[in-house]
Parts: structure tokens; C-alpha cells; sequence
């Protein structure tokens, strides 16, 4: 019998630190994938995903060192968006669908961690999200005993 695949979804009581640093994660994370956007666009040649992924440490070193302020694991999905939307108009173009081409964000709406960089609390009723802090969420409901939270997700909401 294969196991079985379970989403929740949890509200977070945000502090006025908590969005501060959110909005400052996010903003990052804008950075980082116009960042990628330009390498990609700039190069003749296709780059990978793990070749842009081992570009961020060059760029925390260089032009961006703010880069430094958000979990690696986070840019890499982050920049993985980039080669996920890519992969989707290819697949769209080789149906005959017109396609146009990517652009840069005036704004990201999500941040994710998968594997690792959170770690949830349910006594606490916490998530800790590196390098962002603790953030107070509303369980609703338990997550089921042994369960494996494989990722952790957090969208902006524009009416904080």
C-alpha cells in the first residue's frame, strides 16, 4: 500500500517584526531570481539549474552580499522558479502555442523550504524559519503522528 500525500495549510499571527523581516526576505528573493533572469539572459549559452544554483555563493561574495541574508535551500527554489516556468513554455511552444518570454518581478508572493530550513512546533503553535525567526501560526488541526513535513511555504498577504 504507497503512502498517502497530505497538504495543511495554517494561518500565521505575523508580529510587526515578523512582517518587516518577511518583506525583507522578500524582496531578496525578488533580487535573486532578476538576478538569475539577467545570467540567463545575458549568456548565449543554457546554463543549468545546478550551475545557476552554485552561482549564488559567487554572488553573496561580489555584487550582492545581501544575498546572505536568506536560507540557501530558499534561493535555490527560488531560482528553480526560473527553469520551472521555462520548462513550461517549452512544453507549450513544442504544442504550437504561441509563447512569449520571461520576465523580470516587480515582486515575489512566496517563499519556499523544502528539506530543511524550518522546523514546526505544534506545543508552541511556532514555526522557526531560518534566518527569519520564530513566526506564531494557528494550528488548527494536528499534523498526523509520523508524519514527514518534507516543506514549508509562506506567501505574502497584502492585507497585513
Amino acid at each position: 500500500m504507497g503512502s498517502q500525500l497530505l497538504s495543511y495549510k495554517y494561518d500565521a499571527n505575523l508580529t510587526e517584526e515578523n512582517k518587516e523581516e518577511l518583506q525583507k526576505h522578500f524582496e531578496i528573493h525578488k533580487d535573486i531570481y532578476n538576478k538569475a533572469l539577467e545570467t540567463l539572459n545575458k549568456l548565449n549559452d543554457w546554463i543549468p539549474r545546478y550551475e545557476m544554483y552554485n552561482k549564488l555563493p559567487e554572488w553573496k561574495k561580489t555584487s550582492n552580499p545581501e544575498f546572505q541574508n536568506v536560507y540557501s535551500k530558499a534561493a535555490q527554489q527560488t531560482i528553480g522558479r526560473i527553469y520551472d516556468a521555462i520548462k513550461g513554455l517549452s512544453t507549450k511552444k513544442e504544442k504550437g502555442e504561441k509563447v512569449g518570454k520571461l520576465r523580470y518581478k516587480n515582486s515575489i508572493n512566496s517563499i519556499e523550504c523544502n528539506q530543511s530550513g524550518f522546523e514546526i512546533n505544534q506545543e508552541n503553535g511556532t514555526i522557526h524559519l531560518s534566518r527569519i525567526g520564530e513566526i506564531p501560526v494557528n494550528f488548527h488541526g494536528p499534523i498526523s503522528e509520523g508524519a514527514e513535513v518534507k516543506g514549508c511555504g509562506n506567501k505574502r498577504i497584502w492585507l497585513w
